[in-house]
């Protein structure tokens, strides 16, 4: 009896016959034998045999002689056509050899086996015709690099809740979307009330923060004017508190893993300084994946209308209170000139300038030019506080529509170069891998959104205090211009009225470092903002460009603290394994401490300096809202205002907080163009 037969053959058809010559009584047996060419993961040796590559070496192409050799960088080959990136790892395609880095290796770290199961499940398919044995193919290797299906072989080598080129694309359909948080990474979403709670909270607290900036630097640039004695103002060291969240919200914004310790200071200054909550309350969840409009430009849009919402809010509270102020002038005259009620100082009412201070101001002009003219100063500060505040959110974000980064970086020895299918010369956009940069969409987006942005953010604020100043430059020290203008350059020594420029270049360097490098390793990225710092720092504390000793000892404290939280974060990019964990975590403890001293040290310093532009500003606040109320309860009243309303309106209108008869001259005279103009009242007062 024949048990086993082996027959070598070229592909083709053949029919064998067999016949035993020995026993004529047995017919002769024909039959059909195709030999099947060899099939991917195999090579034809000779041109009758097709020899399976083993483990280690792999083979693409059934017409090779040979398998290949050695195993592609990063790539686990388990013979045959079997071809799977290490953890960490991604590739464009199931026969592509070249494995890209994934900038968040903890994305592409969909399970292994799984990607084995699929490839093997394929090819055997193919290699039958289409007819699978055993279970049926749950896997499809040929779909899109972008993905959302979960039996796609491109979805199955990313983890949960990611997808797409680099596994960089959050899933946001489905019971448990996902969110960005960051250039990379993806969390799942909280609910719409959590994320649209939180997202007001930052809202409000941005406001609060920025109102309080507008309100200190306009009272402290009022008071520099009339008191010319020197002292630490709220506003600088507001200033600095405002630079040391701008600085740690950019490095906490790099691609680095960091202990929750460490990771709460990012969240803060997220939380204080972005207005739009990351994390697992970003607002990138409740951004529609619908719609003609990527949702990479959506997210891209709401980030940039924020500042400029915040900039119109802060605006109509600055026009409401001049306006009403303005209202009440007339009344404040009035009042000024009755005897102080029972128990009040004198020295607290409004006095009428003089004869004399109004000849050592400038001399006068009418209340109608002194109106204009405090209304712009005004709307002024507000302006470069506002962009003083966002200038590093908006260069950030009109630069990352020109980011690109470049997956398939195939060098002219590759293998199988055709199998690679993200190899777009010019990139794919990092805010959507899955769009190819300077094309279509992103094209549009780029030209018509982001040259104008990137002209009007990164130029706008840098000339307008630039120009202002040159304009001015041979009388910066006229009374005029510094109640004008001195809140820009008043802070520094003689010399040094630039220094405002040089902060915003180094911020304009970061930004870049923050948006380019992030193309590179994190190490990299964090090494360049690094040295970016140091040079800062010791620029810093070489020129000492402050007029007070305390405000440049709070700056290099703060350029300290951030300098000392990049360098751990540095740390924290251990690919050897070699830094112990313990030490680690305590570094971030240690370095977490070191910024919750710079907090708190400037936060009561701030206390200290700005007591009686809070106290006025509470108390001013608080009388407007009083009156508003009474005004609404006068309308259901048929107009007739109450006791309580009649005795408010009779009532001084300032009482506490003021810094002595020079602040109130000041704040019943401001200057115009052409000189001094007189105005009663609070309308020179600060926000």
């Amino acid at each position: 009896m024949i048990t086993d037969v082996w027959l070598t053959a070229a592909p083709g058809t053949y029919f064998v016959n067999v016949s035993l010559p020995d026993y004529p009584d047995v017919p002769q047996y024909r039959s059909q034998v195709i030999v099947r060419a060899c099939v991917i993961g195999e090579v034809a040796a000779t041109p009758a045999t097709c020899t399976l590559c083993p483990a280690a070496t792999f083979s693409l192409s059934p017409a090779n002689s040979s398998c290949d050799t050695p195993c592609p960088n990063n790539a686990e080959c388990l013979g045959g056509a079997i071809l799977i990136p290490e953890q960490g790892y991604w590739h464009s395609a199931a026969d592509s050899t070249y494995m890209a880095s994934c900038p968040n290796p903890s994305a592409c770290s969909g399970a292994r086996h799984d990607l084995v199961a699929c490839q093997n499940a394929s090819y055997a398919a193919s290699s039958t015709s289409g007819q699978t044995q055993g279970s049926p193919v749950n896997c499809s290797l040929i779909t899109p690099m972008d993905s959302q299906d979960a039996t796609s072989y491109m979805r199955k080598q990313c983890a949960e809740g990611h997808y797409g080129p680099l596994c960089s694309l959050c899933i946001r359909d489905g019971p448990e979307p996902y969110g960005r948080t960051g250039t990379w990474a993806c969390q799942k979403c909280r609910s719409n009330s959590q994320i649209l709670g939180a997202f007001a909270a930052s809202n409000l607290l941005v406001l609060a923060f920025l109102y309080w900036s507008i309100y200190s630097t306009l009272m402290d640039n009022e008071e520099d004017v009339t008191n010319p004695e020197q002292r630490v103002k709220a506003s600088e060291l507001t200033r600095a508190l405002t630079l040391w969240m701008q600085y740690i919200s950019m490095v906490g914004s790099t691609n680095v893993s960091v202990p929750i310790s460490f990771g709460w200071l990012f969240s803060f200054t997220h939380f204080a300084f972005s207005s739009v909550s990351s994390g697992i309350l970003s607002t990138d969840c409740l951004i529609g994946a619908g719609g003609t409009i990527d949702p990479a430009i959506k997210r891209v849009i709401l980030r940039l209308a924020m500042p400029w919402f915040t900039l119109v809010i802060l605006i109509l509270a600055q026009v409401l209170r001049w306006w009403y102020q303005s209202r009440n002038a007339a009344v404040t005259v009035v009042q000024s000139q009755r005897p102080p009620p029972r128990g009040v100082s004198a020295f607290a009412q409004p006095q009428p300038p003089t004869a004399a201070s109004l000849a050592q101001l400038g001399g006068t002009h009418t209340p109608q030019s002194s109106k204009s003219e405090e209304i712009r100063r005004r709307l002024l500060v507000t302006l470069l506080v506002v962009g003083f505040y966002y200038y590093p959110s908006l260069v950030t974000d009109a630069l990352s529509l020109f980011a690109c980064y470049n997956v398939d970086r195939l060098s002219p020895d590759s293998l199988y170069p055709g199998n690679s299918r993200a190899t777009w010369h010019r990139g794919y956009w990092l805010s959507d891998m899955s769009m190819e940069c300077f094309t279509g969409q992103h094209m549009r987006w780029s030209g018509f959104l982001g040259v104008p942005l990137l002209v009007i953010t990164t130029l706008s604020m840098p000339l307008i205090s630039l120009g202002l100043l040159l304009y001015h430059r041979g009388s910066l020290d006229l009374t005029s211009v510094r109640l004008r203008y001195g809140f820009i350059y008043s802070p520094y020594r003689n010399g040094f009225w630039f220094w405002d420029n040089v902060v915003l270049l180094t911020t304009f360097a970061l930004a870049v470092t923050l948006v380019f490098a992030s193309t590179l390793n994190t190490y990299f990225q964090l090494s360049i903002m690094l040295m970016i710092m140091v040079v800062d720092l010791t620029v810093l504390a070489h020129a000492s460009p402050h007029r007070e000793a305390l405000s440049q000892s709070v700056q290099v404290f703060s350029r300290f603290t951030v300098v000392a939280s990049t360098l751990t974060c540095i740390y924290f990019v251990d690919e050897t394994g070699v830094a112990s964990k313990a030490g680690l975590r305590a570094a971030a403890i240690l370095v977490l401490l070191l910024n919750a001293l710079f907090l708190l040290v400037t936060v009561v310093l701030i206390v200290r300096a700005g007591m009686s532009d809070g106290l006025t500003m509470f108390h001013d606040a608080l009388t407007t809202v009083k009156k508003l109320f009474g005004k609404l309860g006068d309308m259901f009243r048929g107009g007739r205002p109450s006791a309580e309303r009649r005795h408010l309106e009779a009532s001084p209108s300032v009482q506490l907080g003021h810094r002595g008869s020079s602040m109130e001259l000041l704040r019943n005279t401001i200057f115009s163009k052409s000189g001094t103009i007189i105005e009663h009242g609070d309308s020179a007062r600060g926000a």
